[in-house]
């Protein structure tokens, strides 16, 4: 969902602690998406869950959001990736129905700045040969 009033996007501000540094972005930034999700629709078949792990809903939209970021970022946009904020109250500011629910806000614009990625560890240090 795309987030354009600028009362709306005030509301969900307030959801988010203000130590967070994300917090300006959610007004500032030219474009606002709320990454939702229905529940007990990925992972299941008939209303019954298919496997070990239950609702993929998280699963899913973490694809999407690396998926959406990554597509950003190669278009020359700046995005993060907010999920530290009171995801019941922004859902109902959002007056998202009952089986939706709000994972993560994505401001996305041109940089301020230009970062640099962080320090990547070694793949030894995470990837097993054979066995763990």
């Amino acid at each position: 969902m795309v987030v354009r009033n600028p009362a709306t996007r005030e509301k969900l501000q307030q959801t988010i602690g203000p130590k967070n540094p994300a917090t300006r972005a959610i007004t500032a930034a030219p474009v606002l998406i709320a990454l939702c999700g229905r529940l007990k629709r990925s992972g299941f078949y008939k209303d019954a869950v298919t496997t070990k792990f239950g609702d993929w809903c998280m699963f899913d939209l973490g694809i999407a959001s690396q998926t959406l970021c990554l597509a950003a970022h190669n278009t020359g946009l700046g995005t993060v990736i907010v999920g530290l904020f009171d995801h019941d109250r922004a859902g109902r500011i959002l007056n998202l129905p009952e089986n939706v629910e709000l994972v993560a806000l994505i401001p996305m614009g041109y940089p301020a700045k230009i970062g640099r990625a962080p320090d990547r560890r070694e793949v030894t240090e995470f990837v097993r040969n054979e066995s763990f």
